[in-house]
């Protein structure tokens, strides 16, 4: 479980640059970041527009609520140009 929006943020891009292809993230958000309007689709669409050079990517989620905690379940597909 992620307390730290700077920590989801470095976890994703690193998978992100580790996989380069396909990833599947799963990981729990902490009610102190999901309270905020912490965006998920901001990280993974911004990472991908400042790579867009190198490669082109696709993703999809599912986000569900546990108790105040939000997990996500996330299928990243990264393909280089």
């Amino acid at each position: 479980m992620f307390v730290d929006e700077n920590d989801v943020i470095n976890y994703i891009k690193i998978k992100l640059e580790e996989d380069m292809g396909k990833s599947r993230l799963y990981f729990m958000l902490s009610t102190e970041i999901s309270n905020l309007n912490f965006n998920i689709e901001d990280i993974v669409e911004e990472y991908i527009f400042l790579n867009s050079s190198l490669f082109t990517g696709s993703y999809s989620y599912v986000r569900r609520h546990l108790e105040n905690d939000m997990i996500f379940d996330m299928d990243i597909d990264i393909e280089r140009k």
